[in-house]
């Protein structure tokens, strides 16, 4: 983060507000919001978006109201999310080479990730697929963005109950990313959550803790221990506890995720009342 803010001080210094400081806000927002800071997040991307705004640059503006898009749904803000998506999306229909592909299909992705998590999973899934279709010419064989995207579309299948080919979609998806980045990426985390998900709807609740429980450590190895990322685990797991009958470890996990929650993302977000719902009804 220090080296991100300093090159924008140098960049105002020597340039004032070109193209580089929008660029450089929107990996400042892109940094934050990895690191659970959604507000910093937003205010940093919303710069970048006034800079590009006033000279008319879709080199500028695709990528960070995408990125905006993305920030705006982790704080549960899914109205202004859609609507950022959709800018960034005719922005990218519109924008020329070589640029035109690459935009293209990161809104797509991003844009698909946001339905499904609104419950339009019709939607995710072809939104999701054209996104593919674009990394596969773009790409080679294995490329991590191409595993991530089948993972996604792992999700989308399982959510519209095609549980077979969820299962085999994650299952790929995770092969190729331990494979082209190692078994301690956080993207390896999150695929091997996304794949106990599939495995919970079929009733494989040991091998779905094993998964989750892999996760957990990967992503306190990666993210370190107070992550927001990390509570969507603990309540998984949670959830599995109880399922296999041991509630005082379910309300364990549960209370340090509404404790991670709380201090991230805040109290009214989305997920940290379904987190305080659950506790509830574990009582």
């Amino acid at each position: 983060e220090p080296v991100i803010r300093q090159a924008i001080a140098n960049f105002e210094r020597s340039e004032g507000n070109g193209q580089a400081v929008a660029l450089a806000y929107n990996d400042l927002g892109t940094l934050l919001g990895r690191k659970g800071d959604y507000a910093g997040a937003e205010r940093a991307i919303l710069r970048s978006l006034e800079i590009g705004r006033s000279q008319d640059d879709s080199t500028v503006l695709v990528p960070a109201l995408t990125n905006l898009g993305r920030v705006l749904n982790e704080k549960g803000e899914f109205t202004r999310a859609d609507s950022a998506y959709k800018r960034a999306l005719s922005l990218a229909e519109r924008t020329g080479p070589p640029f035109h592909y690459l935009f293209l299909y990161q809104v797509l992705k991003a844009y698909g990730m946001d339905r499904g998590l609104l419950g339009l999973f019709v939607e995710a899934d072809s939104l999701i697929s054209r996104s593919l279709v674009i990394q596969q010419k773009m790409f080679p064989p294995g490329h991590p963005e191409i595993a991530g995207t089948i993972g996604l579309l792992g999700l989308a299948r399982a959510e519209q109950g095609k549980v077979p080919e969820a299962d085999s979609l994650l299952r790929r998806s995770l092969a190729m990313l331990e494979q082209s980045l190692g078994p301690d990426h956080p993207v390896v985390g999150a695929a091997l959550a996304n794949l106990a998900m599939v495995v919970i709807r079929k009733d494989d609740f040991p091998q779905a803790e094993r998964l989750l429980r892999s996760a957990l450590a990967n992503n306190e190895k990666a993210l370190g221990p107070e992550h927001p990322e990390i509570a969507g685990v603990l309540m998984t797991l949670s959830w599995v506890r109880w399922k296999r009958g041991d509630t005082a470890e379910a309300t364990s996990l549960l209370r340090r995720a509404i404790i991670m929650l709380d201090h991230t993302v805040g109290p009214e977000h989305l997920q940290t009342k379904a987190a305080k719902r659950a506790l509830t009804e574990l009582r």
